[in-house]
């Protein structure tokens, strides 16, 4: 068994940035009762009543397997490659602006 590191910093009120020994892994906004988490490979939405067990979460994936034709110039060789998409950052950005602007009011 290999080792492992796991540490979450909150950053404001309800967010909160998750690192691993690989670097960051994932963003976290909410608290109890209602999450979302947004990492590397996809989205969790996880919502749940408090101090019940009852929990409901579902995962959406980022990837979204497009095509990309590449010319090899040495051999003028057309091939196609991969190109997947990572985490929506503009919109983790947004959504972090928004909660530190809402975080700056209520003080």
């Amino acid at each position: 068994m290999g080792f492992r590191f796991r540490k979450g910093v909150r950053i404001l009120p309800g967010l909160r940035l998750n690192i691993t020994k690989h670097g960051i892994s994932s963003l976290t906004i909410g608290g109890k009762g209602l999450t979302y988490n947004i990492g590397k490979k996809g989205t969790r939405a996880t919502g749940g009543l408090p101090g019940t067990g009852l929990s409901y979460s579902e995962y959406s994936a980022h990837h979204s397997e497009a095509r990309e034709q590449v010319i090899n110039p040495e051999t003028g060789e057309i091939t196609e490659e991969k190109v997947t998409s990572g985490p929506p950052w503009v919109m983790i950005a947004m959504i972090a602006l928004v909660l530190l602007v809402v975080y700056t009011l209520r003080s």
